[in-house]
């Protein structure tokens, strides 16, 4: 029994870490992807190059001015 609850809790650290990976990268994103849109050359070479669409998730992640001008 208490060989089970030292795995499941070395499993539960484990998620927690990939957890906090995961965050850390999408909030690198989410910074590049605000810096970048208010580049207006950037937002131009996108239009220009018709990539008007992002996914969903990150759309919803942008600061709001940003989510306006795409």
């Amino acid at each position: 029994m208490v060989n089970a609850y030292r795995k499941e809790s070395q499993r539960q650290k484990l998620m927690i870490k990939k957890s906090r990976v995961c965050d850390a990268r999408l909030s690198f994103i989410v910074t590049a992807f605000n810096k970048l849109l208010a580049d207006e050359n950037f937002f131009t070479l996108l239009r220009a190059e018709s990539l008007a669409t992002m996914p969903k998730y990150l759309s919803v992640k942008l600061s709001p001015k940003q989510k306006e001008a795409a």
